[in-house]
């Protein structure tokens, strides 16, 4: 795969250029937003209109390195807030964060991956959504594995849906979720070629993070597309410091682009032509050389 940064700018005739020696890919945006410090005399800043606004700054400077997916940080409308969590779900239809990414993809035509705490018929969810380029919702995911400081706000999940979006397969994970290695192993095996994950990771060393994320593409031959933020205050945690990684990482473990510790975007390209090889090595890892009747402990 092409291994490319969007920290280097390209112009449009460089871009026209690069885009037509990769004629079958699909490029990925990862975005990094600053996090409040939560230090109890800290003013939240900014507030969630301005989270708003530098997230379409965001998006659109990704769609200019050609963008063909947008990926946000887990919950990017909430963080910003003094909402309390339980209070925070808003409806699919007219909610603010929900609102805001139909018209985004839209104006940017771009797909966008993003979760939204959203309150559905059998409870609120902590819902990852897919919003394709005319700003229509084709697909969600319900995060399944509920940290401690969660749980009795949202309710878990109990599926690992795939959605095929322009040629690509795409799966989900938000944050907690990855875990527990079983949630991408499932999605591997309903096809998934990438996977999202969208998060507002912490408490663990950057290493332990760097591995983990590495392991799961490696171990399922997948792409594994990490949104997170960046600490952003003066209070208890300073700054600068990662709060999770944004990243895309290949189904190899290599590090196709990055952020950094810093606000802003990365953009990686896929090439569908080396997506379908792969797909053919991992059927026959997953479906002839795997051992299922083996693995009833897993599900007890």
């Amino acid at each position: 795969m092409l291994h490319e940064s969007a920290i280097v700018l390209l112009g449009s005739a460089q871009r026209a250029h690069a885009r037509r020696q990769v004629v079958n890919s699909i490029r990925i945006a990862t975005i990094s937003l600053p996090h409040p410090t939560f230090a109890p005399d800290e003013v939240i800043s900014p507030g969630p209109q301005d989270i708003f606004e530098l997230t379409e700054q965001l998006v659109h400077q990704s769609v200019l390195m050609g963008a063909d997916f947008v990926c946000l940080p887990e919950l990017f409308a909430y963080f910003n807030t003094s909402v309390p969590m339980e209070d925070a779900a808003e409806s699919i239809d007219g909610g603010a964060a929900h609102s805001f990414l139909s018209s985004t993809a839209k104006r940017y035509r771009t797909n966008i991956v993003a979760t939204v705490s959203t309150k559905l018929d059998d409870g609120n969810f902590n819902l990852g959504v897919v919003y394709e380029r005319a700003g229509v919702l084709i697909g969600s995911y319900r995060k399944v594995h509920i940290p401690e400081g969660e749980q009795g706000i949202s309710r878990p999940g109990n599926d690992y849906p795939v959605l095929d979006v322009e040629g690509l397969h795409v799966g989900m994970q938000i944050c907690h979720d990855l875990i527990f290695p079983e949630g991408c192993r499932i999605l591997a095996l309903n096809g998934a070629d990438v996977i999202f994950w969208p998060n507002q990771w912490g408490g663990m060393p950057e290493m332990e993070t760097d591995i983990l994320m590495r392991a799961r593409a490696i171990e399922n031959r997948v792409c594994l597309v990490s949104s997170a933020w960046v600490l952003s205050g003066d209070g208890f945690f300073r700054v600068p410091k990662i709060h999770g990684r944004s990243c895309v990482i290949d189904w190899d473990g290599t590090v196709l682009a990055e952020v950094g510790i810093r606000v802003g975007m990365a953009v990686a390209t896929i090439d569908l032509e080396e997506v379908q090889r792969r797909r053919e090595i991992r059927d026959r890892l997953l479906e002839d050389e795997r051992q299922p009747r083996t693995y009833g402990r897993l599900v007890v």
